[in-house]
């Protein structure tokens, strides 16, 4: 039986989330493994650095913890291009009963402004209401280029929790019927 386990457990780390079709050529998103740690806090450290010292200073020790306690606590997705190279990463984690939150979605420099961004967060937006799940998430207020971005893709403030704005697309509010997966 714990065989079984581990083999579907493999499937399911190897088997992406999504697929789109880019600017870049195609892109895929699988769940995050253990050798994909170091990329990964680069890549936030690359993406988040610029805010968090803003808003209460870089504390390199704090953020090594934070990073590691949100792998274990929110799903994990590595955005790669055809050449299994990382572009990007987001997570993924269960608010409540209802909804889902998006703790975070980071694309690296070079392939930010090309699209690639809206279309993975349409495909994200997409998979919860299709699970008949709201999706929200959180900005930090200090990051307009980020609440731009969400607002030109039909995200709307509906709290403010400072230092965040909180957020939420009005076509992903809670179905009724919600879709079948597919």
């Amino acid at each position: 039986m714990r065989h079984l386990k581990m083999k579907l457990l493999r499937f399911l780390l190897n088997k992406p989330f999504l697929r789109i079709d880019s600017a870049i050529g195609k892109i895929s998103a699988r769940m995050a493994r253990s050798c994909d740690r170091f990329i990964l806090r680069q890549c936030y450290e690359d993406g988040m650095k610029t805010y968090i010292d803003k808003v209460w200073g870089w504390d390199p020790a704090w953020q090594d913890k934070e990073f590691h306690q949100s792998l274990k606590t929110s799903a994990t997705y590595v955005l790669e291009n055809r050449e299994a190279r990382l572009i990007g990463y987001f997570q993924l984690k269960h608010a409540d009963r209802q909804s889902d939150y998006l703790r975070m979605l980071i694309l690296k420099p070079e392939v930010q402004s090309m699209g690639i961004g809206t279309q993975i967060l349409s495909e994200i937006r997409q998979k919860a209401q299709n699970h008949g799940r709201t999706l929200r998430l959180r900005v930090f207020k200090v990051n307009s280029r980020a609440k731009r971005f969400y607002e030109r893709n039909g995200w709307n403030i509906i709290a403010d929790d400072d230092p965040y704005f909180l957020m939420e697309n009005p076509q992903n509010t809670l179905s009724i019927n919600p879709k079948q997966p597919q």
